[in-house]
C-alpha cells in the first residue's frame, strides 16, 4: 500500500474530507467493480464523469475516492471516508503510478507490436514465473487507464512483471514506457494495425520504437528479425543492445528444424553460439513460434536455463480467444476473434490450412483501423484464402473486397440471423471452424452461439 503522504506528494493532492485511519485494499476506477476498502479514482471521460459516481463508490465499501472536482456535501460522506482532491484524476492516476514503479525493485519487461503481443506477453510470463515471482498485465489492461491500474495492482512479494503497451495514435508507447520504465522491451512486428491514425508502417515502426525512449546502455531490446521494418533498424546507431530472433541465418538467435504435429511444435534455437531444443504444446503455426523465440530470448537474457524455460513453456496461460482450439461432437471451433489485422488473418488462415484431412470453413469479419488499406486488405485476405480453406463465409462491411479476392464460391451475409441459420445448416461432422474479425466486431458472440448449437454448451 502507498502511504497517504506519498499519495498527495505524487499527485499534488490535498485531503478534503479526512476519514479515521486511512487504509485501503486495490485501486478501481469503475464503480461496477468496487469491493470493500477499495481505492476509486474519478476518471472522467467522453461519456461520463467520475465525479457523479464517488458517492456510490462510498456506498459499494470503497475507502477512498480521489476526485478532481470539489463538489461534495459532507452529509453524504461518512467518518471513515477519504476523500483526495487532485487537478486532474487521469493525470494523477499515472503520477501515481510512475511514482509506484520507482519504488518497486523489479524486472520490467515491456512487449509491444502490431500483432501477437498478448501472446507473446503470455509467453514470456510463463518462462519467467518458472524462475521468479512474475506478474503481467491482465486482458486488454495495456493502455494510459489500463497500465497505471496493473502497476499499482503490484505488490512488493513480486520479482518480475510483463507488461503489455498498446497504441493507435503516436506518443502513446512514450507516455507508457514513462511509467513502467522497462528493463527489457520486446517488438513483436510491424504490420498495418492502426494504420488508419498513424498513415504508414514506417510511422508505426516510429511509434512502437518509442518503447526505448527512455533506455539507458543497461537496457536492451529484443525483436523479431524477419519483420522487414524492423530488420532495419541499425544496431550500432543505439546505445543499447539490441537482439534479434527469427528464422533468417542473419540474427542472433536463430530459429531452425521446425516440425509440426497435431497439437505440439518442436524446433530448434540458437542462443549466444549455444543450440537448444524446445517445444510448445497447444499452439500452432510459425507465428507462434517466432513468438515463442522472443520469449525464449528474454528467458536467457535474465539468466534462466534450458530445462527452466521449457518448463515454462509447458506451462502458459493463453488469455482468451487468442487461437482457443475446442473440438467436440468432432466438430473443431478456433476462436481467434480477440482482434484481427491482415498478418493475424494471414496466420490464423495458416493454422486453419493445416487441418488437411478436414473441410475448413473460415469466418471472417471486418478488420478495423485500417483507413485506406481497407478494400485492398479486405481483398488481400480474400485472395489469400483462396487456397487455403474450402469455404469461406464473411459477416461484414467489406463482403464484396473479400468476394473481389476470394472469387464467386464465397458466402457473404448482411444479416447476423441469416448467418447463423447457414452455418448450423452447413456446419458436418468433422469440419473445421475458423472464427475471426476485430474487437469491435464482437465475434465472441458467434463463437458463443456456435459452442451453444454445436457443441450443446
Amino acid at each position: 500500500m502507498i502511504e497517504l503522504d506519498d499519495i498527495l506528494k505524487a499527485t499534488d493532492g490535498k485531503v478534503i474530507n479526512r476519514g479515521k485511519s486511512f487504509y485501503y485494499k486495490n485501486f478501481s476506477i469503475d464503480t461496477r467493480t468496487i469491493e470493500k476498502d477499495d481505492f476509486f479514482i474519478a476518471i472522467k471521460g467522453e461519456k461520463f464523469n467520475g465525479n457523479d459516481f464517488v458517492k456510490k463508490a462510498f456506498t459499494k465499501g470503497a475507502s477512498v475516492s480521489m476526485v478532481d472536482e470539489d463538489r461534495f456535501d459532507k452529509h453524504d460522506l461518512n467518518d471513515a471516508n477519504w476523500l483526495i482532491l487532485v487537478k486532474d484524476c487521469r493525470k494523477a492516476l499515472i503520477d501515481l503510478a510512475s511514482f509506484y514503479r520507482n519504488k518497486l525493485n523489479i524486472k520490467v519487461i515491456a512487449v509491444t507490436g502490431s500483432v501477437g503481443k498478448t501472446t507473446t506477453k503470455d509467453l514470456i510470463h510463463g518462462v519467467v514465473s518458472s524462475k521468479y515471482k512474475a506478474f503481467k498485465t491482465k486482458g486488454n489492461y495495456n493502455n494510459s487507464l489500463g497500465l497505471p491500474l496493473s502497476i499499482l495492482s503490484i505488490d512488493e512479494s513480486y520479482e518480475a512483471c510483463v507488461l503489455e503497451l498498446g497504441m493507435n495514435h503516436k506518443g502513446e508507447i512514450d507516455l507508457l514506457s514513462k511509467i513502467s520504465k522497462p528493463d527489457l522491451a520486446v517488438i513483436t512486428n510491424i504490420g498495418t494495425a492502426h494504420i488508419e491514425f498513424l498513415k504508414s508502417r514506417k510511422n508505426i515502426l516510429s511509434a512502437k520504437m518509442e518503447i526505448t525512449n527512455y533506455f539507458t546502455n543497461e537496457n536492451k531490446l529484443i525483436i523479431n528479425g524477419d519483420n522487414d521494418l524492423l530488420s532495419t533498424i541499425k544496431k550500432e546507431e543505439k546505445d543499447y543492445e539490441i537482439i534479434t530472433c527469427g528464422f533468417n541465418l542473419s540474427n542472433d538467435c536463430i530459429i531452425s528444424k521446425e516440425s509440426y504435429s497435431k497439437d505440439k511444435i518442436e524446433f530448434d534455437f540458437s542462443y549466444s553460439s549455444n543450440k537448444y531444443k524446445f517445444k510448445l504444446n497447444g499452439f500452432y503455426g510459425k507465428h507462434s513460434i517466432l513468438n515463442a523465440s522472443l520469449a525464449i530470448c528474454v528467458g536467457f537474457t535474465l539468466g534462466l536455463n534450458e530445462e527452466e524455460i521449457q518448463t515454462g513453456l509447458n506451462n502458459v496461460e493463453i488469455t482468451p480467444m487468442r487461437m482457443e482450439i475446442d473440438m467436440q461432437n468432432d466438430i473443431t471451433i478456433i476462436d481467434d476473434c480477440y482482434n484481427a489485422s491482415p498478418d493475424s488473418m494471414k496466420a490464423a488462415i495458416d493454422v486453419l490450412s493445416n487441418y488437411k484431412e478436414k473441410r475448413r470453413i473460415a469466418l471472417l469479419g471486418t478488420m478495423g483501423e485500417l483507413g485506406n488499406l481497407s478494400f485492398k486488405s479486405h481483398e488481400e485476405i480474400g485472395s489469400y484464402a483462396k487456397n487455403k480453406v474450402d469455404m469461406l463465409v464473411t459477416f461484414s462491411k467489406y463482403n464484396e473486397y473479400y468476394k473481389k479476392g476470394y472469387g464467386n464460391k464465397i458466402f457473404s451475409f448482411n444479416n447476423i440471423n441469416d448467418l447463423y441459420s447457414f452455418v448450423l445448416r452447413e456446419v458436418k461432422k468433422d469440419d473445421v471452424i475458423l472464427v475471426k474479425a476485430s474487437r469491435a466486431e464482437k465475434y465472441e458472440n458467434i463463437v458463443r452461439m456456435l459452442k451453444n448449437n454445436l457443441f450443446g454448451n
